[in-house]
């Protein structure tokens, strides 16, 4: 993908949006920040005249909507996967276990992968199991009697700090991990764990933490493949 001003290789994702004017409020708010890619899963609003009207100057966005039947579809070809949440977790709920919207300023994003900003519904945000499908959540701090941000609030916040990665650090030119190459680790990984004789029904909380360790250390695909010939070696010497 070309580098230019602009967050090009950045998904943005709404599930089930339940609301036309914040369809073209996010759509605006993209333009304002240089991001051009919007996909909706399932909407429950329709992209309709009140969109159109509310994205102001990014009709070009708003035209060029993907509208796909779920976040699996959404997902499919991202390389990293950061999802949304106004409700953290605490250490035992790793899949909430979140960054705040500030420090990703300090991540070193790669501008060769394509990278997915997933928000939930306005309602409700997203699911555990939506949100299990993330590489790494992030949550803008606020008042903890009211956490809740209007979508298109916490979507300007976060669409602030990736302009501030392009401006004030910019983009790395080696490319990330992919998912595939994710995958692979996390696989070798389960490998380890089973041969080890850690109990299986922490597999799933021990994977979750492995991949956030290393989804939010936005491993390059040279590291990734490293990483996958240590483990591939760990596994065999345990068999």
């Amino acid at each position: 993908m070309k580098s230019t001003d602009m967050l090009e290789n950045f998904r943005v994702v709404l599930v089930e949006p339940e609301s036309s004017g914040n369809i073209g409020f996010i759509a605006r708010l993209m333009k304002n920040f240089g991001l051009k890619d919007l996909v909706l899963v399932n909407p429950i609003a329709k992209v309709n005249e009140e969109s159109v009207n509310f994205s102001a100057h990014a009709v070009d966005i708003i035209n060029n909507i993907k509208i796909v039947d779920s976040l699996e579809d959404a997902l499919e070809d991202a390389d990293l996967i950061i999802g949304t949440t106004s409700i953290p977790g605490s250490d035992y709920n790793p899949i909430r276990t979140c960054l705040s919207s500030y420090e990703l300023c300090k991540m070193d994003f790669a501008e060769k992968s394509i990278i997915a900003l997933v928000f939930g519904r306005e309602s409700r945000g997203l699911t555990n199991e939506e949100l299990n499908q993330c590489d790494f959540t992030v949550t803008i701090p606020a008042e903890h009697s009211y956490p809740t941000l209007n979508i298109s609030h916490a979507a300007s916040i976060i669409f602030y700090e990736l302009r501030k990665v392009k401006a004030e650090r910019g983009f790395q030119k080696s490319r990330l991990a992919s998912k595939i190459e994710k995958e692979i680790i996390l696989n070798y990984f389960n490998e380890i764990l089973s041969k080890i004789g850690y109990p299986r029904v922490k597999f799933h909380i021990a994977r979750r933490i492995v991949r956030n360790i290393f989804s939010r250390a936005l491993i390059s695909g040279r590291e990734a493949h490293t990483l996958i010939g240590i483990l591939r070696r760990i596994s065999e010497n345990l068999s």
